[in-house]
């Protein structure tokens, strides 16, 4: 008590000054959210020196990888000609996209087979078939053998996969900048083909989560500012009263949201409730 009667003595007397101080200290708060980042991995919801996490971060680090995105797709005859240009259409296109580090797909992997006396590593579709009886073999292949059977092919031979690796970067998530990249690509795939597109994986999660973050910030802060103003209407009666409580509560927010950025930290699916 003994120290806020000459703050606020300090206040009144010089309101124009602390007013202008106000001012620049929300200004420098406004430039730091400018570099706040979302992270809205799965890994977020855990301390950061837990130990099941602190494994889990080693062997990312050994892997160089730690998100894939699967894309999904039932064709009409998955092992025809058509169908097999159109995955190897697919996977050269996503796989040129910036920090994708491998796709894995029907026409890309190798078949590996052993004798008595050898490995032989050739890839699976070495030329597109020509005849049913080629079709048929690379069918016999790839859903008999336990490397790609549920992960490249189902075992009916109805449906397929492509499996992409995320490149892991320490500094910086590229989920959000990849999936949408591969979003385009199916876009316009879809348009001109016959094969249905479905997408999944943990990396569709993240980018999933970090969606809604985002609509989230804008779904509660506009009908949480309007309850907040009915109540202080109710309760203040004056709209010079009013207006400064609100313009406290929105400096607090920003000053709060640009602490979190100077320091380095992220907003993710637990923090974002700092804005509510």
């Amino acid at each position: 008590m003994l120290l806020l009667k000459p703050i606020s003595r300090i206040i009144v007397k010089y309101p124009r000054t602390n007013i202008i101080i106000l001012l620049l200290i929300t200004i420098f708060f406004l430039y730091a959210l400018l570099n706040l980042k979302f992270d809205t991995s799965l890994s977020s919801f855990v301390i950061k020196n837990d130990p099941d996490l602190i494994y889990y971060n080693k062997i990312k680090q050994i892997f160089a990888t730690d998100e894939t995105v699967v894309v999904g797709f039932k064709a009409p005859d998955l092992f025809s000609k058509k169908d097999l240009e159109f995955i190897k259409s697919l996977s050269d296109k996503i796989g040129a996209i910036d920090y994708v580090r491998n796709v894995k797909s029907l026409t890309t992997t190798n078949l590996i087979t052993a004798t008595p006396e050898m490995f032989e590593v050739k890839a699976l579709v070495e030329k597109f078939p020509e005849t049913k009886e080629e079709s048929e073999r690379i069918k016999y292949n790839a859903t008999t053998n336990y490397l790609y059977v549920k992960d490249l092919a189902s075992a009916d031979g109805r449906f397929g996969a492509l499996l992409i690796d995320i490149k892991n970067d320490p500094k910086i998530q590229h989920t959000k900048e990849v999936v949408s990249k591969i979003k385009e690509i199916l876009k316009q795939q879809s348009k001109s083909s016959r094969i249905k597109l479905y997408l999944s994986g943990d990396a569709i999660i993240n980018y999933s989560l970090g969606e809604y973050v985002k609509k989230d910030i804008f779904v509660f802060i506009i009908p949480i500012y309007i309850l907040i103003t009915i109540l202080m209407i109710l309760t203040m009666g004056r709209w010079r009263d009013v207006f400064a409580a609100l313009v406290t509560i929105t400096l607090s927010i920003v000053w709060s949201m640009g602490s979190i950025s100077l320091m380095g930290k992220t907003i993710n699916n637990v923090t974002i409730g700092i804005i509510p």
